[in-house]
């Protein structure tokens, strides 16, 4: 297994048949392929700097269209092919910009609530005998959940596994491929109530 107990004991009881739960903390490590990824993405500063150029960007290109249009309406005589083609473009880009903007997500401009912790955990989340723990990051608080109370889920969608967490009164999370164990035997480790692949 490539998580890891908070201690390490003689006959290390994490060997043991699926499901487990012992005295020990186990951790659902983050890969070293996946930190080495996430090491390349841009900071998020960066990304929303880009999303307001982007919409910037559109704003002006649906002024130039809308400039060009009234162009053309009031001089109909003077307006050309291209002119309508410059219209369409400039409009189609505007349009995508102003998208791009409206799906970024809302987490892109949040302030960060403990500014002093790294975006990137060492673990997505650690497993009690009591409870399912989710460290703080920069911009989301810890959280605990009652172990006995949730359930997970290993589901297959186009080759790429997930494991979705759910818990009465909480929102579900879900973790990819970014966890350094199996999901089904993260999964198993949960729950008596883990489900299998579907």
């Amino acid at each position: 297994m490539n998580g890891a107990p908070a201690a390490d004991q003689p006959g290390d009881p994490w060997a043991q048949e699926w499901p487990v739960a012992t005295g020990e903390r186990y951790e659902a490590r983050l890969s070293d392929d996946f930190r080495a990824l996430y090491a390349k993405v841009p900071e998020r500063r960066t990304l929303r700097r880009g999303v307001l150029i982007a919409g910037a960007s559109g704003v002006v290109a649906l002024l130039i269209a809308v400039a060009l249009g009234i162009r053309s309406a009031l001089h109909p005589a003077s307006a050309s092919f291209v002119d309508l083609g410059v219209i369409f473009i400039m409009t189609l880009l505007g349009i995508g910009a102003i998208v791009v903007v409206a799906k970024a997500p809302r987490t892109l401009f949040a302030r960060p609530l403990n500014p002093g912790l790294p975006q990137l955990t060492p673990y997505g989340f650690a497993i009690t005998p009591t409870a399912i723990e989710f460290p703080a990051t920069r911009y989301s608080p810890a959280a605990q959940w009652s172990r006995e109370s949730t359930t997970a889920i290993v589901t297959r969608t186009g080759g790429t596994e997930t494991l979705q967490l759910t818990c009465p009164g909480q929102e579900a999370r879900s973790f990819g491929t970014g966890l350094a164990d199996p999901l089904e035997d993260l999964a198993a480790r949960i729950s008596p109530r883990a489900e299998g692949l579907r």
